[in-house]
């Protein structure tokens, strides 16, 4: 693995350095830092495997760290697609508090390039990252439209729940320029409607990708483990004092909860037939 993280570091010191969106911009903080949180994270799955619930496989602390409303295991779409390959490099954009990437990393073998804008994320990921001993995730926070890879660095590319807007736009021109031809791209957004798939799918085709799959399925919602172990860490943080602002988003804790994600499956298209197609 010491060859695999020289290879991922040169890749990300290839690049041009990106500018980080510091953390009183992006996060609604009241009591609880980055760093409070990460241990609090630590801390509550510390107690659950002390007290005899065993972690789930990819899990090591309890789907804390996925930040969505819904289990990882909905990921297992991807991996069908083969996103998801054993010594693989991918990529995932906008990846939160690296849960998702270590989930991946442990089911399938892969290795991931996780990409944050908001420094308090990618803080914690970094501090779970030690935490878990994870092998093969390495997480960079920068901005989504400035990618710090080279050029056809990944093999694959996820981004789940994008935003919408010309911020999209650049960063679907950013994840084709470090995807490799042909490599696959998937788009994950919870409840759209088959407008804003048809609108996606345009942008995808101006940023330079194949015409999408796109498919509709249901979704498991978080499993009863989960959900201890965030009531767990809701009481840890009345303890310590915190408001819920200050930690709730970074969780993606949610009163209501997703029963359908759209995925646009899709490929790089290579530069010459781009160029072609224009």
């Amino acid at each position: 693995m010491a060859s695999d993280e020289k290879r991922v570091k040169r890749r990300l010191s290839e690049s041009p350095a990106v500018d980080t969106i510091a953390a009183s911009d992006r996060s609604d903080r009241s009591g609880a830092n980055a760093k409070a949180i990460a241990q609090g994270i630590i801390e509550v799955a510390r107690q659950l495997t002390l007290g005899g619930t065993p972690a789930p496989k990819g899990s090591p602390f309890f789907g804390l760290d996925h930040d969505m409303p819904y289990e990882a295991s909905a990921l297992r779409l991807l991996s069908s697609q083969g996103i998801f390959r054993k010594y693989e490099l991918v990529l995932e954009v906008g990846s939160g508090l690296g849960g998702r990437a270590r989930w991946a990393a442990e089911m399938f073998g892969c290795q991931v390039v996780a990409v944050e804008v908001n420094r308090d994320k990618a803080s914690i990921a970094e501090a779970l990252n030690r935490a878990s001993r994870t092998q093969g995730v390495w997480v960079t926070c920068g901005a989504s439209a400035h990618i710090p890879l080279r050029s056809g660095a990944v093999t694959h590319a996820w981004w789940l729940a994008g935003q919408e807007g010309n911020a999209a736009q650049r960063v679907l021109r950013e994840v084709w320029r470090v995807l490799r031809d042909g490599g696959f791209f998937a788009l994950i957004l919870p409840a759209a409607t088959t407008e804003a798939a048809a609108v996606w799918s345009e942008d995808l085709g101006e940023a330079g990708f194949e015409r999408p799959e796109t498919r509709l399925w249901s979704v498991e919602h978080r499993g009863e483990l989960h959900r201890v172990a965030e009531r767990r860490f809701a009481e840890y943080a009345t303890r310590q004092g915190w408001a819920p602002a200050s930690w709730c988003g970074l969780l993606g804790t949610v009163a209501r909860e997703p029963t359908q994600l759209l995925a646009l499956f899709t490929r790089r298209r290579p530069l010459v037939r781009r160029v072609a197609a224009a």
